[in-house]
């Protein structure tokens, strides 16, 4: 075999672990609004998060730190920033995340500034998808955040069954996450360390 230029410098991770299925009490770090890029007309609005305590706290910046090239913040919650033209059901799924938020953070009332959410908690539940390899050799599992709760209710939240490709439904029985609780999280610990962080 013959070597290639630039083996001793390719740098590589180990993967990353995948986060189970469940409830997650988590912290807003960045937030942005995008349009849409399936040349609709809209915007979504984005969320960059992590997990807040317990075993997978700062889960997603564990993920980034060990990306070596093209660094990707992992986690992201994506949703219609709905105008009046938008469908019902996504002013619903807007106004979800929103009140989520607001129940969250005692005192926080949404004023229409997105850029106020940053520092915000939330919970998210997390559900199984099944995705297709990128070299076409079959398919893997994977965790995405599904919906967002309140922090007094995430973690008892049921489970979504899994999301198979092509429709094959899971009929896996929806159960419950208990948590792992450990020290609450300070609201004095600054956020703004994150500014530059790239989704």
């Amino acid at each position: 075999m013959q070597k290639f230029d630039g083996y001793e410098n390719i740098q590589v991770s180990e993967g990353s672990t995948k986060l189970p299925a469940g409830g997650y009490k988590c912290i807003i770090k960045q937030v942005k609004i995008e349009a849409w890029s399936n040349g609709k007309q809209g915007e979504s609005l984005v969320l960059a998060f992590d997990i807040l305590e317990g075993e997978y706290k700062d889960h997603f910046k564990k993920q980034f730190d060990s990306q070596t090239q093209n660094k990707k913040w992992p986690g992201t919650y994506r949703t219609e920033a709905p105008s009046n033209a938008s469908s019902d059901k996504s002013k619903e799924m807007f106004k979800r995340l929103i009140t989520a938020i607001e129940r969250s953070n005692p005192g926080f009332n949404w004023d229409w500034d997105e850029n106020k959410l940053k520092g915000k908690k939330v919970g998210f539940v997390f559900g199984e998808v099944e995705r297709k390899k990128q070299d076409g050799s079959g398919t893997y599992m994977w965790t995405e955040p599904r919906w967002p709760r309140s922090l007094d209710t995430v973690l008892e939240a049921d489970i979504p069954a899994p999301k198979m490709l092509q429709g094959n439904n899971s009929s896996a029985p929806l159960t419950s996450v208990a948590g792992t609780p450990v020290a609450s999280w300070t609201p004095n610990v600054p956020v703004d360390d994150d500014d530059d962080m790239p989704f």
